[in-house]
């Protein structure tokens, strides 16, 4: 079967941006994102996945020794925003989140968080990401998110 000039098959491919210029792209319109978790590693990202990094900080601790639940929270929104900005570029910076759902699986050690996101669905106005954050080296998995973002009706398709 053929297709015909309105196809997706047709448009170009738009590379994704790189985990710079996402990084980028968040401290020119978000400059109080540090001040709120603290600086993020973009450690890669593009066509609907990224692996966000947040090092450790003793503020994240709550009574007990463990990370807090707002922190992995945080960090889950933050890595799927990661991978529609990568994907979309700055025509996606009015994204916002609709739903998130976290579920808290394991005590995470005071050591490096780790989020990855999968971008399951991305429609024309929502974006659905499962993300999920893993704890330290031994890349224990500590809470799974489903996330999803509505996108921006400005943006280009």
């Amino acid at each position: 079967m053929t297709q015909g000039p309105d196809t997706n098959e047709n448009k170009p491919e738009i590379q994704p941006l790189a985990p710079k210029e996402v990084m980028a792209l968040i401290e020119k319109h978000f400059p109080s994102n540090t001040e709120q978790i603290g600086v993020i590693e973009i450690v890669s990202c593009g066509h609907g996945d990224a692996v966000v990094r947040l090092p450790f900080n003793d503020r994240f601790t709550r009574p007990g020794g463990t990370i807090s639940g707002p922190t992995m929270f945080h960090l889950a929104d933050t890595t799927a925003y990661v991978a529609i900005l990568s994907d979309l570029g700055e025509a996606a910076i009015d994204s916002v989140t609709t739903t998130l759902t976290i579920n808290f699986l394991a005590r995470p050690s005071p050591e490096d968080l780790i989020g990855e996101v999968t971008t399951l669905r991305r429609g024309r106005r929502l974006s659905v990401c499962d993300v999920r954050i893993y704890c330290g080296s031994a890349r224990t998995l500590v809470a799974h998110a489903s996330c999803i973002y509505a996108l921006p009706r400005s943006r280009t398709d």
